[in-house]
């Protein structure tokens, strides 16, 4: 009822500037959406990386310890 006076009193304009004002923000929240499952995508791949990398390092100090290897740093 509001919008329907405000629209009559400009001419319907600002009908048309909310309805790409909510075009918009419909447009950036899926893109964030989009973003956010990236971003969790990547974390879980990240922390899985990770875990294979501290497996192979404590794999590779057994076998150094097995042949009696120093540690060089």
């Amino acid at each position: 009822m509001a919008l329907e006076n405000i629209t009559s009193t400009f001419g319907g304009n600002v009908e048309d500037s909310f309805r790409l004002l909510i075009t918009i923000m419909q447009i950036l929240g899926g893109l964030i959406g989009i973003y956010l499952i990236f971003w969790i995508v990547n974390f879980i791949f990240n922390i899985r990386k990770n875990k294979l990398l501290k497996e192979i390092l404590r794999n590779l100090e057994e076998i150094n310890e097995k042949f009696n290897v120093k540690k060089v740093k």
